[in-house]
């Protein structure tokens, strides 16, 4: 499962000029401040829809998230009515609720696959000819459902990351 987030380098990695800042606060003993969101609003597409992509910084680097005109249409409003802690909150909350349904994503499918290896459900096959595997996992006595998945036999190529 790939990290839904898009992460950003830490040292050169800027917001556009033209997205809209939205700063970190305290409030009621919380502190916000090491958060700052930037909402950057999208040219106007089908039917003049407009998306967006909201970046934040925080101790641990950039990310950035393309959310689709739903969300850029609320955003604009608490904006437009001069109500920037909601929209604040309304971005702090997007990353958050990603966050955890990606790690509980991940979790649950990481518990199906050992749970079927364990029981002898994981199975392989390479295909002939191509360097890819059909990889899945047969249904558990009365089941109905399997999930099944290519994989590719190249050994993937290292690139160099930076810490985000």
């Amino acid at each position: 499962m790939t990290y839904p987030l898009i992460r950003h380098d830490t040292y050169t990695f800027k917001a556009p000029a033209t997205a809209i800042e939205l700063k970190g606060f305290v409030e009621n003993g919380v502190t916000y401040e090491s958060h700052t969101f930037h909402v950057d609003f999208g040219k106007p597409g089908y039917l003049g829809l407009v998306d967006a992509t909201i970046y934040v910084r925080h101790g641990g680097g950039w990310e950035s998230m393309p959310v689709r005109h739903m969300i850029a249409t609320a955003l604009r409003s608490l904006l437009d009515a001069g109500v920037s802690r909601a929209a604040f909150f309304l971005c702090f909350e997007l990353f958050e609720q990603v966050r955890n349904a990606y790690g509980a994503g991940s979790g649950a499918t990481a518990r199906e696959y050992q749970k079927a290896f364990v029981e002898g459900r994981l199975k392989k096959r390479k295909r002939p000819g191509l360097d890819t595997a059909k990889v899945w996992i047969e249904p558990e006595a009365g089941g109905f459902a399997t999930r099944k998945v290519s994989v590719s036999m190249k050994p993937a190529i290292a690139t160099e990351s930076h810490p985000s």
